[in-house]
């Protein structure tokens, strides 16, 4: 059953929405994705294709200041196998940044 969205985004060339917390591990400065773990299973980063900031406020703010913007870092990634991840570090507490897997772009 968890191949069928894999399946769908292959034959359709959508990108597959994943949306789950990953493990990083960066090198460099600036500091970028070097490998992730995803589901028990690792993945080197061979290329960091495009990466930005994102600032912008959540549409489900109540009020547009600085506490309710996001504090985002997206990364398109390109892993050993050529596979093309969108992983982004999220700030929104600064003790504890999350690391997430949002899509898979191409396989």
């Amino acid at each position: 059953m968890t191949l069928l969205p894999a399946l769908f985004s292959a034959l359709t060339n959508m990108p597959t929405f994943i949306c789950e917390r990953i493990a990083v591990q960066c090198e460099g400065v600036p500091a970028e994705p070097a490998s992730f773990v995803w589901r028990k299973k690792e993945y080197r980063v061979t290329a960091v294709k495009h990466s930005w900031h994102d600032w912008g406020f959540a549409r489900s703010a109540p009020q547009k200041d600085w506490r309710s913007r996001r504090h985002r870092t997206y990364f398109h990634v390109q892993v050993e196998d050529g596979t093309v991840f969108e992983i982004y570090l999220d700030r929104a507490t600064r003790t504890n940044p999350t690391w997430i897997l949002h899509k898979i772009l191409s396989t």
